[in-house]
């Protein structure tokens, strides 16, 4: 029961890793096309540090899930 948890909180935390890097180009598109920067966008400087820390924080969270996974499964 517990490794099935730990699964489906991978694939939960993968999901969302992938819809922050999929927000996060759309940014830079629009950024882009717009002729405007980031920090305009996400409402200031502080949030586009938030922005930044949320895909890190996503990813790292995906890659510890992700051995931890692993871990658990070699384990068996």
């Amino acid at each position: 029961m517990r490794l099935n948890m730990i699964k489906i909180s991978f694939v939960v935390s993968v999901i969302i890793l992938v819809i922050s890097v999929g927000l996060f180009r759309n940014l830079g598109i629009y950024v882009d096309e717009a002729g405007t920067n980031p920090s305009v966008v996400n409402g200031g400087i502080f949030w586009l540090y938030m922005n930044w820390l949320r895909l890190l924080m996503s990813f790292f969270l995906s890659v510890s899930l992700g051995v931890l996974v692993v871990y658990k499964k070699f384990k068996k």
